[in-house]
């Protein structure tokens, strides 16, 4: 692959920058998919739509072609039979080899009270225009939609794990550690059960160390119980 198109996801969004030496790298970086995570839902005529957020697709652009961006509106139609706006979107790109591509996408939206019609027109004409680079065309595959539900409820599950082990008194990873039993010998003890353990007792999914703090500060020195801990029911879902 040529050094300058990101090989994944990740490279696109991490925090360098991509240098592009030919126009077919810029083309390959536009079209790759977004990262499950930027897709997000709607309700519209009783369908539920999948879309990506503006300032999604406007990095995307800023991304590929930097200061090489244009973006401006044409026509804007006002249709009172229908309280909707429509908005013409102009997209000017300029390549490294210094070709220029202009574009345009039509977006519509409902008149709101609030004035942000046209912000939500404007947005859409704007995934309209750069889809014709092929750009976020995977939201248009069957394929992928069909998967998207699964991906996405992976990624709700995993981001509900990471909070559930995160301490609500520091924000740090709840980590598995041991506790001391009668016998003298210790017990190992999961991340989960110790969330779990210190939620019953504390009323908060504490760290060990914050745990001990909160102990302290209750002038008390008995350690949060193994049976306890033991007892728990580490699937229990957290509370928010």
């Amino acid at each position: 692959m040529p050094d300058g198109i990101p090989s994944s996801e990740e490279d696109m969004h991490s925090n360098m920058i991509t240098v592009y030496y030919a126009d077919a790298e810029q083309l390959a970086a536009l079209r790759l998919p977004f990262p499950v995570s930027d897709v997000k839902k709607r309700t519209q005529g009783g369908a539920e739509l999948s879309y990506y957020e503006h300032h999604t697709v406007q990095n995307r652009l800023l991304d590929v072609f930097g200061s090489g961006v244009s973006l401006t509106t044409g026509v804007t139609m006002t249709d009172k039979e229908t309280n909707t706006v429509h908005v013409e979107v102009l997209v000017e790109v300029e390549w490294v080899s210094g070709r220029k591509s202009k574009l345009s996408g039509w977006g519509t939206s409902t008149i709101m009270k609030s004035g942000d019609h046209f912000k939500s027109a404007f947005s859409d004409g704007l995934k309209v225009a750069i889809s014709k680079l092929g750009c976020g065309l995977e939201l248009y595959d069957a394929r992928y939609r069909d998967g998207l539900t699964v991906r996405l409820k992976e990624l709700e599950d995993q981001e509900a794990e990471r909070a559930f082990v995160t301490c609500q008194e520091c924000n740090r990873e709840i980590l598995a550690g041991s506790r001391p039993k009668p016998d003298g010998s210790v017990v190992e003890v999961t991340a989960k059960q110790i969330a779990t353990s210190t939620r019953n007792k504390f009323g908060r999914r504490l760290c060990m160390c914050c745990a001990e703090k909160r102990q302290q500060s209750e002038k008390s020195i008995v350690s949060v119980p193994v049976p306890a801990i033991a007892a728990a029911n580490v699937d229990e879902e957290p509370e928010y």
